[in-house]
């Protein structure tokens, strides 16, 4: 435990001021004693202020988020003993990340049609007091779109959140086929002459800018040929 204790005579003892980030303001982990009533008060270099309460701190989100570095944290203890004078000191604050893991969830949509919303699931670990999946700023990523073709697509993500070391499993967007009806139109040709099917008129509900010729028909005439005799055949 680093400390730096000075000008006071109130004794008191430090323990290791290391927590994981639960959503809750910290102080230092300071047990005093040889005084019955007491209060401790806490800032950081960029205060000019001490706070009881260092949720109502200017710069409060020091006491409460992960902490890149140990933070200095500078204390005044204070007695309502006019015999004790107070005592200053500074110690090292350590608020580390929250372990979760985030499982992607997999989702579907049938070719042409928009994209579904993409959500996630905890799998292991748990948010902090208050917090939702929400708070945790899932980017996701995913090559699937509202043109793509059928088929199945990864589903990436990456937690914005610096208060959460978080492992992602990714999800898959699959991309289902539309149904579609195409109609048919006549065709007529003369009897002992070769069939001529190219003009044939086709209509069918597509999307995506998509045309007749992308969908590569190849047209069936059965029990016909140039020989039949003459009559109508599907």
């Amino acid at each position: 435990v680093s400390i730096l204790g000075f000008n006071g005579d109130i004794d008191f003892e430090l323990q290791e001021s290391v927590y994981t980030y639960d959503g809750y303001y910290h102080g230092l982990n300071i047990a005093v004693s040889g005084v019955s009533e007491y209060i401790i008060k806490y800032k950081t270099f960029n205060l000019a202020t001490y706070y009881e309460d260092v949720s109502n701190a200017v710069f409060n989100d020091v006491f409460k988020n992960v902490t890149l570095e140990p933070l200095d944290v500078w204390f005044i203890i204070s007695s309502t003993d006019e015999n004790k004078s107070d005592t200053y000191g500074k110690a090292c604050l350590t608020i580390n990340p929250r372990d979760i893991t985030i499982a992607i969830d997999s989702k579907q949509s049938t070719y042409g049609d928009n994209l579904a919303s993409l959500s996630s699931t905890i799998k292991s670990g748990s948010l902090a007091t208050g917090e939702s999946i929400e708070d945790l700023d899932i980017r996701y990523s995913t090559t699937a779109s509202a043109s793509a073709n059928a088929g199945s697509y990864p589903i990436t993500g990456i937690v914005n959140n610096i208060n959460y070391n978080a492992i992602i499993i990714r999800g898959t967007y699959t991309i289902t086929a539309k149904s579609i009806t195409a109609q048919i139109g006549d065709a007529s040709g003369q009897y002992g002459n070769e069939f001529n099917l190219s003009s044939v008129s086709v209509t069918a509900n597509l999307v995506n800018g998509d045309t007749i010729a992308d969908l590569n028909l190849q047209f069936i005439v059965t029990d016909i040929s140039n020989t039949n005799s003459v009559g109508t055949y599907q």
